[in-house]
């Protein structure tokens, strides 16, 4: 899993991540590499909500999936597909900015 600053793409503390698990995927010729961004936005203490841009669950999940291709995931392996969370509640709403990858052995 990927966590993402606020309305941001993936960063560099993300690379070795990224990189592991290419390695793994290839170790264990994997059939299937699924990749889900998420976006989230957070609910301030006067109840007003402050919203990621439009799209940025979509941004993060082709990026994750482009960097993967670029480090040796055939691209052919990759599922992309990416949501948007609930409304925030203001309990760990920081928890939704992120991309799951999942390798499928």
């Amino acid at each position: 899993m990927l966590e993402h600053d606020f309305d941001a793409l993936i960063k560099g503390r993300n690379a070795a991540m990224l990189g592991a698990i290419v390695d793994y995927a290839i170790a264990v010729d994997a059939r299937r590499v699924e990749i889900v961004g998420s976006q989230g936005d957070i609910l301030l203490s006067d109840g007003s909500v402050l919203a990621e841009r439009e799209g940025l669950a979509r941004a993060r999940a082709e990026q994750a999936a482009e960097v993967l291709r670029v480090g040796g995931l055939p691209a052919a392996q990759a599922a992309v597909s990416w949501r948007t969370a609930p409304p925030p509640d203001g309990v760990e709403d920081w928890a939704a900015r992120r991309t799951l990858v999942t390798v499928a052995p």
